[in-house]
């Protein structure tokens, strides 16, 4: 279903949403429309568009979960140069919820507009009156691999005033960009973080000197390319890879020797305190599944209470004993010794 929205503009283009996209068509001299025309990437995602409205400026307001915003449809605007609109801005607080808000409506001369929202459980109608804002300054830019260059959908962006006070946090969307307000000559700190990857972090100070937007683009590495002992390896999996961690027959007490090789996972861990880990504990296949899952159970929680002594918050490690359950070297009952002790091991798989 097609619709219009008539405002009187000199150049006779009007707005209209057809298929959850956003278009316009030309008002022929002879009354007739001329053929739909897309708004283009700029204004249209794989999501919806709906509801526009052209004010008398050529600036389009319209109703978009595909932008980011606060939740389910937020209204848009955006600026027409040369005929081309841009980058749409989300309102705001102000007139965005969380829930959907729609159906913009602007009376220019009185400064008075309406909307729709559901964000009283119910869709109805909302009134405000536009007052003149101060400089809007803005914090932009986008996230990529540091190494690979690609966009980061997904990070999660954290925005701290001097005395590290949050001010905002959001998650990026499929284009990897954020846009944050800011205020001009105040010291800031921006934070990138996302799961696999080393956390980055900038801090800036902005000016008052005309510069409206103040662009940072964030490039943070992943822990494979940022650790030698982080490979990922052909089942998908990341692992931190350390000399094996042995115990004597039948125990599950960290020997002096291993906990020297556990010591560099604290290390690692301490440098990234973001970074999560399973610990899995495996055994070779002689003794029964019971015995086996009881003995690999204890090891992988004797492992754990060696990390936590050292410093490493429990929280972040998983411990598991898998018991026999999962060999390496799938021989059986007839494994040599070189196999019973390759089966025989404790895996650190990264979680985030």
């Amino acid at each position: 279903m097609a619709w219009l929205v008539d405002r009187g503009l000199q150049d006779k283009r009007h707005a209209a949403a057809i298929h959850l996209r956003t278009h316009y068509v030309d008002i022929l001299e002879n009354g007739t429309f001329g053929e739909p025309v897309n708004l283009g990437n700029n204004v249209n995602t794989p999501h919806r568009e709906q509801f526009p409205f052209i004010d008398e400026m050529n600036t389009l307001y319209f109703a978009s979960d595909g932008h980011q915003g606060l939740g389910n449809l937020d209204i848009f605007m955006s600026n027409s140069y040369s005929g081309v609109y841009a980058k749409p801005i989300n309102l705001g607080e102000t007139i965005n919820s969380g829930t959907d808000d729609f159906s913009f409506v602007l009376k220019e001369n009185d400064s008075i507009g309406y909307f729709s929202s559901n964000r009283d459980g119910g869709d109805n109608l909302y009134t405000f009156t536009r007052k003149i804002n101060e400089r809007r300054f803005t914090i932009e830019g986008d996230v990529r691999d540091k190494n690979s260059k690609q966009l980061l959908p997904g990070t999660t962006i954290t925005l701290y005033d001097e005395n590290d006070q949050l001010i905002v946090q959001l998650v990026v969307g499929n284009d990897a960009t954020y846009v944050l307000n800011s205020e001009p000559n105040k010291k800031y700190k921006i934070v990138a973080e996302k799961d696999f990857y080393v956390s980055k972090m900038i801090d800036f100070e902005t000016k008052d000197d005309g510069t409206i937007r103040f662009n940072i683009e964030l490039e943070i590495e992943s822990y494979v390319d940022a650790e030698p002992k982080i490979v990922k390896k052909d089942d998908g999996l990341v692992y931190v890879e350390l000399e094996n961690i042995y115990f004597d027959f039948n125990e599950w007490e960290v020997k002096p020797e291993s906990g020297k090789i556990l010591d560099v996972l604290v290390d690692l861990m301490k440098k990234h305190p973001r970074m999560e880990i399973e610990l899995g504990a495996h055994t070779d296949t002689r003794a029964s599944e019971v015995y086996n899952l009881r003995l690999s159970h204890n090891r992988a929680n004797s492992v754990l209470d060696y990390l936590v002594k050292n410093g490493i918050a429990r929280k972040r490690v998983k411990a598991k004993g898998f018991g026999k359950r999962k060999p390496l070297i799938n021989c059986g009952d007839n494994c040599t010794e070189t196999e019973h002790a390759i089966n025989r091991r404790c895996e650190f798989i990264i979680l985030k």
